[in-house]
């Protein structure tokens, strides 16, 4: 027998990161039929003793005591001798980390043959990639507990930072209410504004992931135009007590396919930082376009532009900006610009950054609906 083609094959039985014990079932019929065993089983250990996969208990209360009491003395394959009327003839260890797991049972051979040599160095290098197998499998489930943490983490984070964004906004609304009373186009924008902006809030606190889950579906047609109008009435108010000027070049009948709540946190975030850059009498430029091809392929596609006068980026810290809570500010988050480029990988888009002395541009470009 060619122990190296049969150990590669039982090897080939083991898929990549994802843990399953699926295959073991089938190096259980394989091992079986190539040893010619009466029996051929993989176990775990199990408080209340030995279990297949399956969650049967094969196993007679001797043959499971034994088999504990010698693996917690060593970690060593136990041939049972045979005298021992059982049906079982040796177990090979698995072990992750210090100790056992569970192991591969083995029957006796056909014709009441004892297992040679070759056969109990082969059933032990299966025993070992069987134990590599299930400690990659544990450390996979370590990573991914800890990505949901640091995910969930991100997420209560961001969560915090895009409710204090339009409570910001809408604070200062309020308090320019009383000397904007005569103004009419002010007061006539006034309650519509402030109530977009409450049930803004409401939805995100009602889908906590709603700004940077990338397993929504982004399906609703929706008109960016639209998104840059509103996020920009509820800010203006933040450029007018800043004295910084807003200018606008909005295109019309940019429909993208899209998550509106998503969009709004995109426009809001880079226009917040770009206000957070300049000094008062500064100037912040926010344009939209459509553009028949980019950089990143043939179009259509939409541009979106936000570019400031302020103090520019350095090129050491270029390559930080998306970082989560990175920031140069002194209470910045480091999440507006993290959230943005999660937002843009979610709608399959791309932003680009450049930044001098004179002006910072960040240049958002996301796919357009052919069909609209």
């Amino acid at each position: 027998m060619n122990w190296i083609e049969l150990l590669q094959s039982l090897y080939r039985q083991f898929p990549s990161r994802n843990g399953s014990l699926a295959p073991f079932p089938k190096i259980e019929k394989i091992v079986k039929q190539k040893l010619g065993l009466t029996d051929m089983v993989f176990a775990l250990r199990h408080e209340m003793g030995l279990k297949t996969i399956d969650g049967k208990n094969l196993f007679s209360a001797s043959v499971q005591k034994a088999v504990i009491v010698h693996f917690s003395r060593t970690l060593k394959p136990w041939i049972c001798n045979r005298e021992d009327k059982s049906r079982w003839r040796g177990f090979w260890p698995i072990v992750v980390g210090k100790d056992w797991v569970g192991c591969f049972g083995v029957g006796s051979k056909l014709g009441h043959l004892d297992l040679n040599g070759e056969e109990k160095k082969f059933l032990e290098l299966l025993a070992d990639r069987s134990s590599l197998y299930l400690e990659e499998r544990r450390l996979w489930k370590c990573l991914e507990r800890a990505d949901r943490r640091s995910s969930l983490g991100f997420r209560s984070a961001a969560m915090m930072h895009e409710i204090r964004g339009p409570l910001t906004a809408l604070s200062t609304l309020v308090q320019l209410l009383p000397e904007k009373k005569s103004d009419e186009r002010f007061m006539s924008s006034f309650q519509p504004l402030i109530l977009r902006q409450i049930n803004r809030l409401t939805d995100m606190t009602e889908t906590f992931n709603g700004f940077t889950n990338s397993d929504l579906e982004i399906t609703n047609l929706i008109e960016f135009s639209q998104i840059v109008n509103q996020v920009v009435g509820l800010m203006s108010s933040l450029f007018e007590v800043k004295r910084v000027r807003l200018k606008v070049k909005n295109h019309s009948n940019l429909f993208l396919k899209g998550n509106k709540q998503q969009m709004e946190s995109l426009v809001f975030n880079l226009l917040q930082n770009a206000l957070e850059s300049v000094s008062s009498r500064g100037k912040v430029e926010v344009s939209t376009a459509l553009l028949s091809r980019s950089s990143y392929g043939p179009g259509p596609w939409m541009e979106l532009k936000v570019k400031d006068n302020g103090v520019g980026i350095s090129k050491e810290n270029l390559k930080k900006i998306f970082n989560p809570y990175f920031s140069t500010k002194d209470k910045g988050t480091g999440l507006g610009l993290a959230i943005c480029q999660r937002v843009v990988e979610n709608h399959w888009g791309n932003i680009k950054v450049s930044s001098s002395k004179r002006n910072t541009i960040f240049q958002i470009f996301l796919p357009v609906d052919r069909k609209s």
